[in-house]
């Protein structure tokens, strides 16, 4: 195993998390879906499929009081997890467990959440995809083991009625993975784009769907990185906390 690191989760000094450098490091993109959530007063409970060492887990602990479970079918990541909820005295809040998202069937009862949120691998397997020579790194970023389709499946499995599935993904996927929600009866209820900066083109995108819920969607407004300098914007700032730091 490598080295295990510990570091502020951003700008939060309530929140620390430790990282092994044998896995990629959690990303913006985490951190932009914990806090493009929602909850919704029907909502009870709450799970992060493909949890890594719980970057969007423990960030949403500042922003809801709702129990939260992590799944990841990569056991270190899991117990690294577990460790972070333990250092941030968050183990009665945040839970983990191994599990592959192809199989949640095997480990969970059908309509047990009302939230879902997944940061997905965002690219495809292709003949010369650019992958890392670590399998474990892969998987992380390329559907080499769960694809769009069988994290949909997932969620839909997991979902009560009615309930809200909260993901981020690549701007040139956008026409597959709203076809995709379509196919498994979600509608897409809110939609956010992602720019570098403003003179930049979209990257990624932001989306709640809802489970077997009415047409109509809300756009909000666009969200900028980085500034022209290349600082992180202001909101991007506020999002991870960093006014907070002294």
């Amino acid at each position: 195993m490598a080295p295990i690191d510990t570091h502020y989760l951003l700008g939060m000094n309530q929140l620390k998390i430790q990282q092994d450098s044998d896995y990629l490091p959690f990303s913006l993109d985490s951190i932009l879906l914990a806090d493009f959530f929602t909850e919704k007063k029907r909502m009870k409970s709450v799970i992060d499929l493909g949890t890594g060492a719980g970057p969007i887990p423990l960030y949403l602990t500042t922003k809801t009081d709702l129990p939260i479970t992590g799944i990841d079918m990569q056991e270190p990541l899991i117990q690294l997890a577990q460790k972070n909820a333990e250092i941030n005295g968050l183990s009665s809040q945040l839970s983990f467990q191994v599990t592959d998202i192809k199989t949640v069937k095997k480990s969970f009862s059908a309509q047990s959440y009302d939230a879902v949120l997944v940061n997905p691998p965002f690219f495809k397997m292709q003949e010369k995809s650019p992958l890392n020579a670590q399998p474990k790194k892969q998987m992380m970023r390329h559907e080499t083991h769960v694809t769009w389709a069988d994290i949909v499946q997932a969620a839909k499995y997991l979902l009560s009625n009615q309930g809200d599935f909260f993901f981020v993904h690549r701007i040139d996927r956008f026409t597959e993975i709203l076809d995709t929600l379509k196919h498994y009866d979600f509608a897409l209820k809110r939609l956010r784009f992602v720019y570098p900066k403003a003179s930049k083109n979209a990257t990624s995108f932001l989306g709640e769907a809802r489970l077997k819920g009415e047409a109509g969607l809300r756009l909000d407004p666009p969200l900028f990185v980085h500034q022209d300098d290349d600082e992180y914007s202001q909101e991007v700032r506020q999002i991870f906390h960093y006014e907070e730091r002294v």
